[in-house]
């Protein structure tokens, strides 16, 4: 961290540094001075320690259950193909107009939510279904609860990512049925870096690969986040086609 300040203030004497070169956020909080170093140093770890767990088992999650499911991994192939045609690299608009692949990281992310449980603290008195909750009282919401439950989703056992398409008559999902980055100023900071990650995954994955699994089924464990408790074992094959 002291090397990088000092290379950081090196570039801005020089003049290397200003609103035309791209700098991380950490770099840029130091060069606002909103952070001290020690303070660019633990936001560093969180950075580290909160994404690479979460996105790693997400990720895992989300190839498990397509790999259960070759025909949507076809459907998903043909969509990317489509929208990138012979890009080798997506755009960000390209990934806007790869719908499916956004609906698989939503119904990922609804059926293992990475945190189970969404706590806070309300300032005001409020009833909360019937109930006088005062203010004060630390209010613990579940999402496996809620994603899992029938009154917000169809068969919420199945994986299906459909159900998040706009375009469908029934798809009149609660907006807060699902939170797995939380909401509000609460809420993850590294949601959009996640997504896409896991965006580029796929498209990178999918039309070169197919993916298949004996497993009808993987034990879950729930410590601070969802994990799988077993080895998760996904065969990978080169597409015939690619």
């Amino acid at each position: 961290m002291e090397k990088k300040v000092v290379a950081l203030s090196e570039d801005i004497a020089r003049g290397v540094v200003d609103e035309t070169r791209a700098v991380g956020i950490l770099e840029q909080w130091l060069i606002e001075g909103k952070l001290e170093p020690e303070d660019a140093l633990t936001q560093a770890c969180d950075f580290l320690s909160a994404g690479l767990d979460t996105t790693k088992n997400t990720s895992t999650f989300m190839l498990y259950e397509l790999a259960k499911q070759p025909a949507l991994q076809d459907q998903l192939c043909a969509e990317i193909r489509t929208v990138l045609g012979n890009k080798v690299n997506p755009s960000w608009e390209d990934l806007q107009n790869i719908h499916l692949v956004r609906y698989c990281l939503k119904e990922t992310l609804r059926m293992y939510p990475p945190a189970e449980m969404s706590m806070r603290n309300i300032k005001e008195d409020a009833v909360m279904n019937g109930y006088k909750v005062p203010a004060g009282t630390l209010v613990v919401t579940s999402q496996c609860l809620m994603t899992s439950s029938e009154d917000y989703f169809d068969e919420p056992d199945k994986f299906t990512p459909e159900r998040w398409s706009k375009n469908k008559e029934d798809a009149l999902i609660h907006p807060f049925a699902s939170l797995p980055f939380g909401f509000g100023q609460r809420g993850c900071y590294g949601r959009r870096l996640a997504e896409l990650e896991m965006y580029i995954l796929l498209t990178k994955l999918i039309p070169r690969f197919t993916l298949s699994t004996n497993q009808d089924s993987i034990t879950l464990f729930q410590s601070l986040i969802l994990r799988p408790d077993e080895p998760v074992i996904i065969n990978v094959k080169e597409r015939s086609d690619t």
